[in-house]
């Protein structure tokens, strides 16, 4: 089998990370080798990458390449069947200080916003709630239930849930795919500007190219369980689609994607 390495490459953004006055306090991660199997089906093949601290990685290809699985293995929901991953932290330490957003915002229907933003945390910890909801605009939202709230609404309950642990590295599994255009533009702006603001490590798994260069440091293409491409994206933040420099990325990414062009 043969070894993707995957070469680390300087982003703007991360290097910019003074002007924001942000300290990075995500997680880095060091995968080596790393192989995932069901049965005879090899899912991910002698993957290697780095991320740094802080960063903002996008993970996209076809459906069936092995995105969500990486992610599951990065998250420590699954094992490898080879290989290893390394955090900057203890295992154990690394999984508390993880979160994850799904497609699916996963509300407790019988608890309300503001308890479902709770779980996990303890009676001390209201203002950290009130802080979370102010931040992703449901200040006044608390004590209504779920079935109240719009997909996007709900999805931005989710995030509050997530941030209001502090976690080191969030995970992001197409947690956009089922909010219609105009939502998904305000939830990638909100999650943008609170990453930019505490700096948690975040993985993002998308269908959508321009999601992914608008929000990532860096973009990865995986193809057949394979890295195939690692593009950083040098765009100052915020970005428009309406970039020339926008829409070059995105012609070439969708060209590496289908197939278009030749993958370096």
């Amino acid at each position: 089998m043969q070894t993707n390495s995957i070469e680390h490459n300087t982003v703007k953004s991360i290097d910019d990370q003074n002007r924001t006055g942000a300290t990075p306090h995500g997680l880095s991660i060091e995968i080596h080798g790393l192989g995932k199997s069901f049965g005879d089906r090899h899912v991910l093949q002698e993957l290697d990458l780095s991320i740094k601290a802080g960063e903002f990685i996008a993970i996209v290809g076809k459906s069936g390449c092995g995105k969500s699985t990486l992610l599951r293995l990065i998250a420590q929901l699954d094992s490898p069947s080879s290989g290893q991953i390394k955090w900057s932290k203890s295992p154990d330490q690394a999984r508390q200080q993880t979160r994850i957003m799904f497609q699916d915002p996963r509300l407790l229907p019988w608890k309300s916003v503001s308890s479902n933003v709770a779980l996990g945390l303890g009676e001390d910890d209201k203002a950290v709630i009130k802080k979370r909801l102010k931040e992703v605009g449901l200040e006044d939202r608390g004590h209504e239930w779920p079935i109240k709230l719009s997909g996007g609404q709900k999805q931005r309950v989710a995030l509050a849930r997530a941030l209001a642990h502090s976690p080191n590295l969030l995970i992001l599994d197409e947690p956009l795919g089922a909010l219609d255009a105009l939502t998904r533009l305000e939830m990638q702006s909100l999650i943008e500007s609170l990453w930019v603001k505490e700096k948690f490590t975040a993985v993002l798994v998308t269908h959508d190219v321009s999601e992914a260069i608008a929000l990532a440091d860096r973009i990865l293409l995986l193809d057949d369980g394979k890295v195939t491409a690692n593009i950083p994206v040098n765009l100052d933040r915020p970005r428009s689609k309406g970039d020339a420099e926008f829409a070059n990325l995105e012609k070439i990414l969708l060209g590496k994607i289908l197939n278009r062009s030749k993958v370096h």
